[in-house]
């Protein structure tokens, strides 16, 4: 007997949001499509959308990630370190381009809101449920409508 997957509910995007199953540039690495398409999933799932101002961040940040999967790559087959002749062993410059993209990705992902720290500035599109022991003492007001005061 097969166990039932329970699917995930997605929450209507608005109408200025990113669109969830928006094609990603076509010049994108695979992995870096992937990352768009996994980052637009997650945040529907939780309710949060990124406006279209932040198309071109997401698409650097995809691409960071991208970068960074394809110099792990590199160094896997080559190693973290290459024949510089009379200097000897050299960093390899696959290390370098890494490092540089993960504090990109690090950065990008703080700009939109998917660290920790950073998601509350993201608007949430959730109404306070009814059965929550709290709803008495919370109107049915969309959360980003309060925003501004978080």
């Amino acid at each position: 007997m097969r166990k039932k997957i329970q699917q995930t509910t997605i929450h209507a995007e608005p109408k200025n949001a990113i669109p969830v199953d928006g094609a990603p540039p076509d010049w994108l690495s695979e992995h870096a499509k992937t990352v768009w398409n996994q980052t637009l999933l997650n945040l529907a799932n939780e309710g949060r959308f990124l406006s279209l101002l932040n198309y071109e961040t997401l698409v650097a940040f995809c691409d960071a990630a991208g970068l960074v999967k394809q110099c792990a790559q590199q160094l896997e087959k080559d190693g973290m370190t290459i024949d510089g002749g009379r200097e000897g062993l050299k960093r390899h410059p696959a290390v370098t381009t890494r490092i540089s993209a993960l504090n990109s990705l690090r950065a990008y992902a703080a700009e939109l809101g998917l660290t920790p720290s950073a998601s509350p500035r993201l608007p949430a599109k959730h109404i306070a449920p009814k059965d929550s022991p709290f709803a008495k003492f919370m109107p049915d007001v969309e959360v980003s409508e309060f925003a501004e005061f978080l």
